[in-house]
């Protein structure tokens, strides 16, 4: 009986030691889970601010701008609580970023060429993206969710089919007739491709087709006016991205490594 006893005071304090430390093995293991999972929704938050920080650069819907403020806003909070933050200080600053969704600034209409133009795509798809998300958290409608996909859509096809009909006048004016077509069928393919009706594509269209045709005629495109001529924006307006289509005013308070 005394051997049994000694045995049970050795045991039980051990095993309850073992417990112990495969309970706090396990809390550590959830917590380095939940900062895991935060630091993949602080990343989503950064994505979705860089594509909100050139959403302004090219576009002026502020209602659009707002919600994808505010999206940003809740996943830092969001990825805050996953990592066990003791402050509802998410390290996000939202101020900066609304005071330029309300200021009015210039609004660019022409890309940087064809690079800039797939970066273009991806953000507005990032954009796109993070509106369903917020219908089914009845943040938004269902009828504000077309409304607002239809824009987006239709505001990219207008990007991209400016700059390429630019593109293809200056090198219509540079007499680099190939150039110039292909820009030209770029653009009226892009149209006829586009799966939202708009009041101007169909004007748009011919317009495209008599560019293209007055080339095979010898004919340079009409005088365009200083605003319009993709050279001289491209030479006079500060460079706005880099060489791989990163806008370079993209806050740095928001690239932090976590």
């Amino acid at each position: 009986m005394a051997t049994a006893g000694w045995i049970l005071l050795v045991t039980i304090p051990l095993a309850l030691l073992m417990l112990a430390a495969l309970m706090y093995n396990h809390h550590l293991q959830v917590k380095e889970k939940n900062k895991a999972q935060a630091r993949v929704v602080r990343q989503k938050a950064y994505s979705l601010l860089e594509a909100l920080e050139y959403l302004i650069q090219v576009d002026n819907h502020r209602d659009i701008q707002k919600l994808v403020l505010k999206r940003v806003e809740d996943l830092y909070a969001r990825a805050n609580d996953m990592a066990g933050g003791e402050t509802k200080d998410t390290g996000f600053d939202p101020a900066p970023f609304r005071a330029r969704i309300e200021e009015k600034h210039p609004i660019r209409t022409v890309m940087h060429g064809e690079q800039e133009i797939r970066y273009l795509r991806r953000q507005f798809s990032t954009v796109l993206k993070m509106l369903v998300p917020m219908v089914r958290s009845r943040e938004i409608s269902q009828n504000a969710l077309h409304e607002y996909r239809s824009y987006l859509k239709t505001t990219l096809l207008r990007r991209e089919v400016d700059t390429y009909i630019l593109q293809g006048d200056n090198a219509a004016e540079k007499d680099n007739i190939a150039t110039a077509a292909n820009y030209y069928k770029a653009a009226k393919k892009r149209l006829i491709e586009f799966d939202v009706q708009f009041a101007e594509k169909s004007e748009m269209i011919k317009s495209v087709t008599d560019k293209a045709a007055s080339l095979f005629r010898g004919e340079k495109p009409s005088e365009v006016s200083e605003d319009d001529n993709l050279s001289r924006k491209l030479a006079e307006e500060e460079p706005t991205v880099n060489e791989f289509g990163i806008p370079l005013s993209f806050s740095e308070g928001a690239k932090k490594k976590y």
